[in-house]
């Protein structure tokens, strides 16, 4: 037996957000409805009425299903279902012409009904943590799309079909099951977001070069070896996460991308840099981390704008004096290496604030920079975190 609502008893509130019990109206008629936590086990019936409903948010419950009959709410523009216990979608739900946005994230679908593509004018399409082992091929039919995330699911590919999703922004593909990226992928050319971590990706298409207007791109915790020399084409971006990979050595093809502002290849296998990571003098942050680099490249005062530069847990024993002209840089991590000193001159470091030498062995430091360690240790605003002897 469906569940009834007295909307007489609901109050009035101004939208319907995540976390709203509620009503909203627009000239006397019903035009949203919240129920957040409202222990539903039935879909209520009643809401089916409500021919002008546009927003429908029936958030942390304990739905099963959705009722054949939520097709006849034509006018819905924004359906969440948020962390309920749906195991299917009815197929009715490709009736809903008008949808923008559904948002299916925590429950335990394991398919997508075929028709679910008939939603032609769907913006977003958000079904994480969820049990997807697939996505229909008719999944490029969503040709308004422009937000997809399926984080958290058992999906081993993408289909080819992707490409159809020209309008396509974001694409967010994190914790799955997948090996490799079709290479389709390359035509979706409004691409400005790519996620894709925790997968077991071994190898990325030359075609991801063509992702003209890709600004975010996240890798971390794969399997990757290595780079296309395509990768040097995405000029546009600025943040790249490469982290927890399996690079033995660091790819040139990231010289080229001049834009960049952030570059995380911590936990990989990199025993040196090349002198080409001077050409990324827009760099603000640079996270190398837990690799195996015995020095550094003489040429790292290039990069201009670094603000944070973390190189702890590699075997560095010594670092370039050209290090302390990086007049920007204001943290720099340097535990778990092998120092047996810092540069004279790294009093020249006047942005600095923050100073991780932990375990080094402070007692070879030369009594220069012995003296300029208590003295930076001594200022009220900067911090040394030293684990390590004492000074």
């Amino acid at each position: 037996m469906q569940e009834k609502l007295d909307f007489d008893k609901m109050p009035v509130v101004d939208s319907i957000q995540h976390k709203t019990f509620g009503i909203t109206y627009k000239n006397q008629t019903i035009t949203g409805i919240g129920l957040y936590e409202q222990g539903l086990t039935k879909f209520p019936h009643d809401i089916i009425s409500l021919q002008n409903l546009q927003t429908l948010q029936i958030n942390n419950n304990q739905l099963e299903s959705l009722p054949e009959s939520i097709g006849e709410l034509t006018n819905l523009v924004e359906l969440y279902v948020r962390q309920n216990n749906l195991k299917s979608l009815p197929e009715s739900i490709g009736d809903l012409s008008k949808l923008q946005v559904l948002e299916l994230t925590s429950n335990e679908l394991k398919y997508l009904p075929e028709n679910i593509t008939n939603l032609k004018n769907l913006k977003e399409l958000t079904i994480c943590g969820n049990n997807l082992t697939t996505l229909p091929e008719s999944i490029g039919d969503l040709s308004e799309l422009e937000v997809l995330n399926l984080y958290n699911n058992k999906l081993t590919s993408l289909p080819e079909s992707i490409d159809n999703l020209k309008k396509l922004k974001e694409l967010s593909v994190n914790k799955n099951c997948l090996t490799f990226l079709p290479d389709t992928i390359g035509n979706l050319r409004y691409l400005e977001m790519l996620e894709l971590t925790f997968n077991n990706i071994e190898f990325l298409p030359e075609s991801i070069g063509e992702l003209s207007r890709l600004q975010k791109l996240f890798l971390n915790n794969n399997s990757l070896h290595n780079l296309p020399d395509n990768f040097k084409k995405l000029r546009s971006m600025y943040l790249l996460h490469l982290a927890y990979n399996n690079l033995t050595t660091f790819p040139e093809s990231i010289c080229k991308l001049k834009t960049l502002k952030l570059l995380n290849i911590a936990g990989n296998k990199l025993s040196s840099l090349p002198e080409c990571i001077s050409d990324l003098t827009k760099l603000n942050i640079l996270d190398l981390k837990s690799n195996q680099l015995s020095e550094l490249p003489n040429n790292i005062d290039k990069l201009t704008s670094l603000q944070i530069l973390d190189l702890g847990n590699n075997k560095l024993k010594y670092l370039p004096e050209k290090i302390c002209y990086i007049k920007t840089l204001q943290t720099l991590k340097l535990y778990g290496n092998e120092l047996k000193d810092l540069p004279k001159n790294i009093s020249k470091l006047k942005n600095l604030y923050y100073l991780d030498i932990s375990d080094s062995d402070l007692q070879s430091f030369s009594h220069e920079v012995k003296e300029w360690l208590e003295e930076f240790d001594e200022k009220a605003t900067l911090y040394i975190y030293s684990r390590g002897k004492s000074v």
